[in-house]
């Protein structure tokens, strides 16, 4: 009995939650693997039966038939290949490469996805549009064959029905007999425009039905495949390079973003007056993140290397007379408004410069916010931005630089600050007024919108943020799936080991994917929920600890009671559960 119950609790724990859905994947890849072969079966079958085709075979249009068949595939390839040379003549043989697209698809089903040991960590494949693709082939074939009947009319082939076969003849028959109602020669250039015209409409549909990447089409299939984990290491890297040597962050107006951080004293009747556009982040130990991740064991993060280093700083010292006389004009321009206070310190970053004031007793913050444009108006500025510091008595009006500063990413992404974050998902996203790199964690932030106009900074934005996932996880830490229907923007990332697929720039596929990802989700909801955790941070970390300490994790199921004693019966179900990347969706 007790091993009776050991087996049956094994077995039990060996099905994930969902098992109808599992069986029911499991069934249709199953029948899918088996669909291709049987159509590539039957590619080769009719492939043979066509070339060894002999007219002396028993077939049902030859009277005379030899008591043996010549061709290799005995009297089943004779009938065959008599049949569609007789219905489609010589064109026919562009069924074969259609039959073989079609098991490609079937046995290729998850080709768009690169090797993943856990099978929720696969898109969804894209299905083809096969009845369409049948129709314009079979069209394609009646057109053909009109022009080899148009243009072969002897009758001296081996052919049944001549090279064109029964739709050929059909075909040509009826342009001959309309252009016999035109007089003389007419008749036959019509003909011949007839033809040409059939060609080009045979081939055009052909093109189209067999329009696919055939340099993917004859590659093997993805399961078989398996890329190095060095060599998907040198792809990152070099993708890195492209994306950082080839976009630098040239956006101006991309430092609206920073918040202002509060400055660390209090200067009273004297302005204070700070420069920390010119002061470089404290640099990092690289050897603090040059750990490894577990899915590919040679596996590194990418160096810094490969980023071109910042531009030298050619910017003259901070001009505090002229910053100074700046702070009294802006105190002026306020007075005009009936604002009363005092500037007392100046903080100049690389992009704006902010001044600190202190408003007189009584003076409303909305009433300071809503002069921003008549502040910009009188300063000669383009824009200002005027609000509260949090935990100060003080309020901040930024200005933009008359000469802005050039922020390189090699001097964020190599900084301290980022490299000893403890953050899920660490980006960067530039610097503030007080120069430090500013880090965020898009852990916090999961529904993310980026805004703005064009020229705004949007795409540099989102190349900082892809590059510094890059930088800080592993493809066992964080996976990503890009959706880019402009086919511009992140297509150059289309080799990184993180992605889940390659990246989507169709439509359709953009819903395939992201509907995985909802379903992906709810998944690890359940898995969570299993184990009496709230967050995907607290299931990796049990995990972890289960996997460390080498007993697995389980929960205790009642599966019955006692016949002899009435009561309860439990069981330990164990949970073959391993630690989950972090799953980043970006859309552009």
């Amino acid at each position: 009995m007790a091993s009776r119950a050991l087996t049956t609790t094994r077995r039990r724990n060996d099905w994930p939650n969902d098992w109808k859905s599992v069986l029911r994947r499991s069934l249709r890849r199953s029948l899918e693997l088996v669909g291709g072969m049987a159509l590539i079966g039957l590619m080769l079958f009719l492939a043979l039966a066509l070339a060894s085709y002999s007219q002396t075979d028993p077939s049902g249009s030859t009277a005379a038939a030899a008591a043996t068949p010549h061709n290799w595939m005995g009297t089943a390839g004779a009938l065959a290949a008599e049949r569609m040379l007789l219905l489609f003549g010589i064109a026919s043989v562009a069924l074969l490469p259609l039959l073989y697209v079609f098991a490609r698809a079937l046995w290729d089903a998850q080709s768009d996805l690169i090797p993943a040991d856990d099978e929720a960590n696969s898109v969804p494949p894209h299905g083809g549009h096969w009845m369409r693709r049948i129709l314009w082939l079979t069209l394609a074939l009646v057109l053909l064959d009109a022009v080899l009947s148009l243009a072969f009319t002897g009758q001296g082939t081996s052919l049944p029905a001549g090279p064109g076969g029964f739709a050929g003849l059909l075909m040509a028959k009826g342009v001959r007999k309309l252009a016999s109602l035109l007089p003389g020669a007419v008749g036959g250039w019509a003909t011949l425009l007839v033809a040409l015209a059939c060609l080009a409409a045979g081939l055009w549909l052909v093109s189209r039905v067999f329009a696919l990447d055939w340099r993917r089409l004859m590659a093997w299939p993805s399961f078989l495949r398996r890329a190095p984990a060095m060599a998907l290491a040198r792809s990152t890297a070099s993708v890195v390079s492209d994306v950082a040597n080839g976009k630098p962050i040239r956006t101006p107006r991309a430092a609206r973003a920073a918040e202002p951080e509060p400055a660390p004293g209090e200067a009273r009747r004297v302005t204070e007056i700070s420069d920390s556009s010119a002061r470089p982040p404290a640099p990092a130990q690289l050897s603090a993140r040059s750990r490894q991740g577990d899915l590919f064991d040679e596996y590194e993060l990418p160096g810094l290397d490969i980023l071109e280093e910042p531009p030298v700083n050619t910017k003259p010292p901070v001009d505090k007379l002229a910053l100074e006389r700046n702070a009294r004009l802006l105190e002026t321009v306020l007075d005009d408004f009936n604002v009363k206070g005092q500037i007392t310190a100046v903080r100049t970053g690389p992009v704006v410069t902010m001044y600190e004031l202190e408003p007189a007793p009584g003076i409303k913050a909305s009433r300071v916010i809503g002069l921003a444009d008549d502040i910009a108006r009188n300063m000669s500025a383009i824009s200002a931005r005027v609000s509260s510091i949090p935990g100060r008595t003080v309020m901040g009006i930024e200005l933009p630089n008359a000469d802005r500063q050039m922020v390189a990413f090699r001097e964020l992404v190599a900084c301290a600050t980022f490299a000893e974050s403890k953050a899920l998902l660490p980006i960067i996203l530039g610097k503030d007024i007080a120069g430090e790199p500013i880090i965020a964690d898009l852990a916090a932030m999961p529904h993310l919108l980026v805004a703005g106009t064009t020229g705004s900074g949007k795409s540099v934005g989102l190349n900082c943020i892809l590059l510094s996932l890059l930088y800080r996880l592993t493809p066992r830490e964080c996976r990503l799936i890009l959706v880019d229907p402009k086919v511009l923007e992140l297509k150059s990332y289309d080799d990184i080991p993180h992605l889940l697929s390659p990246v989507v720039t169709e439509p359709a596929k953009a819903v395939r994917a992201l509907k995985w990802a909802v379903e992906e989700m709810e998944r690890r909801y359940r898995m969570m929920s299993s184990i009496g955790v709230r967050n995907i941070s607290g299931f990796n970390d049990k995990v972890r600890t289960a996997l460390a300490k080498g007993k697995p994790l389980g929960r205790r199921v009642q599966v019955g009671f006692d016949r002899e004693t009435g009561e309860e019966r439990f069981e330990e179900h164990q949970l073959d559960y391993q630690v989950l990347p972090q799953i980043v969706v970006i859309v552009d």
